[in-house]
């Protein structure tokens, strides 16, 4: 999503939330976004078997996760809203 952004990181059968990064229209955020997710990435440990992005070509979470080293799972928009 461009809009209302953060993210979560799933290990095991837990869910760690990000911190709320905003809208993502300016690098400077973007930035930020990636910052803040190597971060946690890093503090916690792991490396990311799958990362879900909303499949939308144009937003700039998908472009992030195409540089990441995992397989990527594309998700609805609206659908993300709900799982």
């Amino acid at each position: 999503s461009q809009q209302k952004n953060t993210f979560a990181i799933g290990r095991h059968e837990q869910i760690f939330i990000g911190p709320h990064i905003g809208e993502m229209e300016h690098l400077q955020v973007v930035e930020h976004f990636q910052h803040e997710l190597n971060h946690l990435i890093k503090w916690m440990g792991i490396i990311p078997g799958r990362i879900a992005v909303d499949m939308h070509p144009g937003y700039r979470t998908a472009e992030l996760a195409d540089n990441m080293d995992a397989p990527i799972i594309p998700v609805q928009h609206h659908h993300a809203h709900m799982v």
